[in-house]
């Protein structure tokens, strides 16, 4: 996977963490259940009740949680090395910019209102220095 494609699944794990959360909330109050009831001690759906209904979304509950803390994992780990490669490149306005729209999901508009720059200017820096970032995973 090249640099600009480790990104770009980089910014699609963010939404689909986000989706899990919303789906972990929701599932929850289906189910009657606190973010933390259904831990492992004991009986899988300890606090909740026999209906087979329940039980199915306390399971697809439990998945869903499971699910998460593996795409967190791996969004932790491709975090550090966005990092460390962005402040590779030693270009305040270029790391800026990377930053901006990589970690922190701005879209290259809000980057130029905040820069006082024009889109297409931006557009075209974030090219430039994405030629610049080298990530050791991507590869």
């Amino acid at each position: 996977m090249n640099t600009r494609a480790y990104l770009k699944q980089y910014r699609i794990l963010v939404r689909t963490l986000e989706q899990k959360k919303l789906r972990i909330e929701t599932l929850e109050s289906l189910c009657g259940c606190s973010s933390h009831s259904m831990e492992a001690s004991g009986s899988r759906y300890r606090d909740v009740s026999k209906s087979s209904k329940v039980e199915h979304l306390a399971l697809e509950l439990m998945e869903t949680r499971e699910l998460e803390l593996k795409i967190k994992a791996e969004q932790e780990k491709m975090l550090y090395n966005i990092t460390a490669a962005i402040h590779a490149v030693n270009n305040i306005t270029y790391e800026y910019i990377l930053e901006a729209y990589y970690k922190d999901g701005k879209t290259f508009d809000q980057i130029a209102d905040e820069m006082q720059l024009s889109r297409d200017y931006v557009y075209r820096l974030h090219g430039k220095a994405i030629k610049l970032v080298k990530i050791a995973d991507a590869n």
